[in-house]
């Protein structure tokens, strides 16, 4: 709806400070603050709907009175996000940046905000503010933001908040959407998916925020607003062993008791959180854990699990630390006494399984329709000296996946692809591996370009390797203990 500023009613009641100039945004300011998002402050999809008029706002019904101010439901397409841009997508380009360093923005299109250099803030020393105190019925209204924004992109748009209201008297509106913001005694970060305005207003995104006792003015409704970033969501490009979508590579595990799957999230450096996160229960009857890759093409990484009773499951990632439901993709599975991820060996898109046979036959397995698993061929034998086949992506820059393995005596191979899709001569990069009773390689955990390793010592030491050309690994680093608790970790 429309506001008209004289049919607001009496000051009275309101805090009111002089409003200089607009803030401009640094050049170098980062894309999104540091701090993350609430993920829970919107309350309600109730907003009073504010539209710029170059000082000329109005509300709905010439004839309404102050205190009988309507509030629209808005649209829903604007979503709360636990961060700031939706998963599978990262913080692009910063198109718009107001701290209010100096002033209001936009004082002419704005009611009952001002601007106040009063340190704490999230960002500068100033930030925007509006108290009406209990009994007054008034609807303040602060414009932060009038910026132009790009058709066909992911957009999102971030706010800091400090607020008491008595209900819904605190809020926001983005062009025909909007919401009512929750209390916050400490300043709190809000991030919402806003590309569906990017349509609505001739390329243009306005964003108000609301004080409004209209409806209710039983008690003081104060809100402050602060840093208020629209920006640029693009795509994260694929990375195997990253489950929440953040773009680096965590690690799954499964504890031996009560058998839970957990993840714990990789920092991008080859370390990892110290407390897991729970996903699901009733993942003990695994004997086998890990990821091929992305199986169906949508940019998230999947998981293939195996039963004790040999069906092979295949679970397709969400990004955000999610399963589908489970998948039969094959069964027999339990005559193979070793899989591997190797990446994508022919080049076709997709990844593709290794299974040792009991004879010490390497097979290869594509990914077929729904996920199905088909034998293809033959492409090793004399694999049953190899304790541990782990596949490795690619080693050597040709894009095929490669394997690496741990024979009983403990020396470490690398088993480079070639087009034949056969494996080459075997390469020693590594010995006394045979202190280690697990080991797997869940991507590139610290974003280097080559698949690490993290492997599991006999007195549950967790340690991590970083990877390099043709199997190579660096210095091992100790990142976790008491591992021996955990299995299939991936």
């Amino acid at each position: 709806m429309y506001i008209r500023r004289s049919l607001l009613g009496s000051l009275a009641g309101l805090s009111l400070l002089v409003a200089a100039s607009g803030g401009a945004a640094a050049s170098t300011d980062p894309v999104t603050p540091g701090g993350p998002p609430s993920g829970s402050a919107v309350r309600t999809s109730q907003a009073p709907l504010l539209t710029r008029a170059d000082s000329a706002l109005r509300r709905s019904g010439a004839g309404a009175g102050a205190g009988s101010a309507q509030r629209s439901a808005t649209a829903s397409d604007v979503v709360e996000l636990p961060d700031f841009c939706p998963t599978g997508k990262k913080p692009g380009t910063l198109l718009n940046l107001q701290s209010f360093e100096g002033g209001l923005p936009y004082p002419a299109d704005s009611y009952g905000f001002a601007a106040r250099n009063t340190v704490p803030t999230t960002h500068g020393t100033w930030h925007a503010t509006s108290t009406i105190t209990a009994g007054a019925s008034i609807l303040a209204y602060l414009n932060s933001t009038h910026a132009p924004v790009p058709r066909g992109v992911s957009l999102g748009l971030s706010f800091a908040y400090k607020g008491s209201t008595p209900g819904d008297t605190i809020g926001f509106s983005v062009n025909s959407s909007g919401g009512a913001l929750a209390p916050a005694a400490d300043w709190t970060r809000v991030a919402l998916d806003v590309t569906s305005e990017a349509t609505t207003n001739a390329g243009y995104l306005d964003v108000f925020f609301f004080n409004d006792t209209t409806a209710d003015r039983s008690q003081t409704s104060a809100l402050q607003v602060d840093e208020v970033r629209v920006y640029t969501c693009v795509p994260i490009p694929f990375t195997r062993g990253d489950w929440t979508g953040d773009g680096k590579v965590d690690l799954l595990t499964t504890n031996t008791s009560p058998g839970d799957l957990l993840l714990f999230s990789g920092s991008g450096n080859g370390t990892i959180t110290t407390t897991p996160r729970f996903i699901g229960p009733g993942w003990g009857s695994f004997t086998w854990l890990a990821s091929p890759g992305d199986v169906n093409g949508d940019a998230r990484t999947d998981l293939v699990a195996r039963r004790g009773d040999g069906t092979l499951l295949l679970y397709y990632g969400r990004g955000d630390a999610g399963f589908s439901s489970a998948v039969t993709i094959g069964t027999g599975w339990n005559v193979i006494t070793a899989i591997a991820t190797p990446g994508d060996v022919n080049l076709d898109g997709r990844p593709e399984l290794l299974g040792r046979a009991t004879d010490g036959t390497l097979h290869l397995y594509t990914f077929g329709a729904g996920g199905a698993v088909k034998r293809v061929k033959q492409i090793g034998n004399g694999w049953n000296t190899t304790r541990l086949v782990i596949g490795r992506g690619d080693l050597n820059g040709d894009r095929r996946g490669d394997l690496i393995g741990i024979r009983d005596d403990g020396t470490m191979w690398s088993y480079l692809m070639t087009s034949s899709l056969t494996y080459g001569s075997a390469r020693q990069v590594g010995s006394g591996w045979n202190i280690m009773n697990h080991a797997s390689s869940p991507g590139r955990m610290n974003a280097d370009g080559y698949d690490d390793i993290v492997a599991r010592s006999s007195d549950g030491a967790l340690w991590f390797y970083p990877g390099g050309a043709g199997g190579a690994l660096g210095r091992a680093t100790k990142i976790a203990t008491g591992w021996d608790a955990y299995s299939n970790f991936l």
